[in-house]
C-alpha cells in the first residue's frame, strides 16, 4: 500500500490510477500478463516522456518502491505480473519521434503498438518484418524487451537485428543512450545488447530506433499436408534450397482439431497428422512440392489460409492448457517431439504441438484430460515439463524462445540455463539496478 506522502509526490510526477480507482477486473487486467497469473499492482503510472520515466525511478529508489514495467501485456511467462509492486506502463508512450528515409529506420516511443509501427514503415515505402499474432496490441518496447520474433524469423531474425539505438532509464535512474543512429560505430561494445531481452529487470526503454527493410515483392503462400515431423523437416531443407522462404510454419492434427472446433471451418485436406504453411517471394520459381499441397490464388485465399495457425493459441486458450515455448536444433526436433509425444502418453495427457519450425521454435501444449482434476494436471504438466526440459538441455536448445523466462520460468531457467548465466545477469542487475527495484523476482 502507498502511504498518502507517496501517493502525492508520484502524482506530482505523472498521472497515478489507485486501485480504488478500478473495478476488480480492471486491476486485474493491468496487474498480469497472458498467462492470467494472479496480480494486485499498488498503483498504475502513465507517464508520457523519458523524463517523467526517469522522475519515477529516481523517487522509487528513494522510497523503496518496486517497479513493473507493463507494455501490451501480451506475454506467456509472468514478465509483467505485479504482486504489490508498482505497475509503469508505456502506453501513453506511442508518439513517432524522427523518419529515416536513408538509414532507413523509424524512431519511436517505446509504447508504440507494434503494427502502428509496420503502418509508419509502409508509409514511407519500407517494411518492419517482426511481425506475430499479438502484433495489433503487443508494444515495441516489450517487443524489444523479450527479443520477440514471430512468423518471419526464417527470414528476417529476431527484433534484436533491427534495433539501431535505445533510450533506456536504468533501475538506478539514469537515462542511457545506447547504439547509435549511424550504422557504424566502433565505440565500444553496444549496451543495447544488454536491454534487449532483459525483461525489464535493469531498467526500462523509453525510446528506440528500429532498422527498416525493403518491402517484399508479391508472395506466394501453400498449405501442405505431410505424415509425419520428419517430412515437416525435409519439406524445410527442400523448400530452402530452391526458393527464398518468409515463412515455415507448421501445426499438428491435434492443433488442426483446436482450430476447427474454434472456428468451425473444415479439414482443407482429408486427413494427416502434420501441416505446414510456407510463404515465399515470388520470384517465379515454383518450387517442387512432392506432397499434398494448396497455392493461394489470391490475398483473400492467403487470409483464409494463415488463420489455421494464427487461431490455434486462441482455440486452445478455450481449454486449460500449459504452454512450452521451446527451440530445438533441427537435426534433433523429429527425435524430441516422438520423445516427448511418448513421454505424454504415459502421462495420459494430450499435446498439441504447432511453430515456427523454421527457426526451431516449437509452441508444445499440454491439454487437460477430461476428467483429470487441477491437481492432476498440475503435476503431470510438471512432470512432463520438467522431462521436456532435461531433453533440450541434452540437446543444447533453448527452454523459451520467444517469451522471456519471466517467474514461470525462472525456477527452470536456474535449473537448466548454462552455467554461470545467472550469475552473470545477477552482476549487471547490481550495476544497473543497484537497489533490485526493477521487475523482481522476474528471471533471477
Amino acid at each position: 500500500m502507498l502511504t498518502e506522502g507517496q501517493k502525492k509526490q508520484l502524482g506530482a510526477i505523472t498521472r497515478l490510477i489507485l486501485p480504488e480507482e478500478l473495478s476488480k477486473a480492471e486491476l486485474a487486467d493491468w496487474s498480469t500478463d497472458r498467462t492470467r497469473l494472479p496480480g494486485s499492482a499498488a498503483g498504475i503510472l502513465l507517464p508520457e516522456s523519458t523524463e517523467q520515466v526517469q522522475s519515477i525511478i529516481q523517487y522509487a529508489n528513494q522510497a523503496n518502491l518496486a517497479i513493473v514495467p507493463s507494455g501490451g501485456r501480451t506475454g506467456y511467462a509472468g514478465g509483467a505480473v505485479a504482486r504489490d509492486e508498482l505497475v509503469l506502463s508505456l502506453s501513453k508512450m506511442d508518439r513517432l519521434i524522427a523518419k529515416d528515409a536513408h538509414l532507413p529506420a523509424l524512431h519511436v516511443q517505446s509504447g508504440m503498438i507494434t503494427a502502428h509501427l509496420q503502418k509508419e514503415a509502409e508509409k514511407m515505402g519500407f517494411y518492419f518484418p517482426v511481425d506475430f499474432a499479438s502484433s495489433g496490441s503487443s508494444q515495441i518496447g516489450g517487443n524489444i524487451a523479450t527479443n520477440a520474433g514471430g512468423i518471419h524469423v526464417v527470414r528476417y531474425g529476431m527484433i534484436r537485428n533491427y534495433v539501431q539505438a535505445l533510450t533506456v532509464v536504468t533501475g538506478g535512474g539514469q537515462i542511457l543512450k545506447t547504439g547509435s543512429t549511424v550504422r557504424k560505430d566502433n565505440t565500444g561494445p553496444d549496451l543495447s545488447q544488454v536491454f534487449i531481452g532483459s525483461e525489464g529487470i535493469l531498467g526500462i526503454i523509453t525510446e528506440a530506433t528500429l532498422r527498416l527493410e525493403r518491402k517484399p515483392r508479391d508472395t506466394q503462400l501453400a498449405f501442405l499436408a505431410v505424415p509425419d515431423i520428419g517430412s515437416v523437416l525435409e519439406l524445410l531443407r527442400t523448400l530452402r534450397s530452391q526458393i527464398d522462404l518468409l515463412a515455415f510454419e507448421c501445426f499438428d492434427a491435434r492443433s488442426l482439431r483446436s482450430v476447427q472446433e474454434h472456428l468451425n471451418i473444415p479439414d482443407p485436406f482429408a486427413k494427416s497428422a502434420w501441416y505446414v504453411i510456407a510463404e515465399w517471394e515470388d520470384s517465379g520459381t515454383v518450387p517442387e512440392l512432392d506432397c499434398d499441397a494448396q497455392i493461394a490464388v489470391s490475398s483473400e485465399h492467403k487470409k483464409r489460409t494463415w488463420k489455421y495457425r494464427e487461431a490455434i493459441s486462441e482455440s486452445l486458450s478455450m481449454r486449460t492448457v500449459y504452454k512450452n515455448d521451446v527451440s530445438i536444433p533441427l537435426p534433433r526436433m523429429e527425435e524430441y517431439t516422438n520423445l516427448v509425444r511418448a513421454r505424454a502418453a504415459e502421462l495420459k495427457i494430450e499435446i498439441a504441438i504447432f511453430g515456427h519450425v523454421g527457426d526451431g521454435n516449437l509452441h508444445v501444449n499440454v491439454i487437460a484430460p477430461d476428467g483429470f482434476s487441477k491437481e492432476e494436471f498440475r503435476l503431470a504438466s510438471e512432470r512432463f515439463t520438467d522431462y521436456s526440459y532435461g531433453l533440450i538441455e541434452d540437446m543444447a536448445g533453448s527452454i523459451s524462445a520467444e517469451h522471456g523466462i519471466g517467474i514461470l520460468k525462472r525456477e527452470a531457467f536456474l535449473k537448466h540455463g548454462t552455467p554461470g548465466k545467472a550469475a552473470s545477469l545477477l552482476a549487471l542487475k547490481r550495476v544497473f539496478d543497484p537497489n533490485g527495484i526493477m521487475n523482481p523476482g522476474k528471471i533471477v
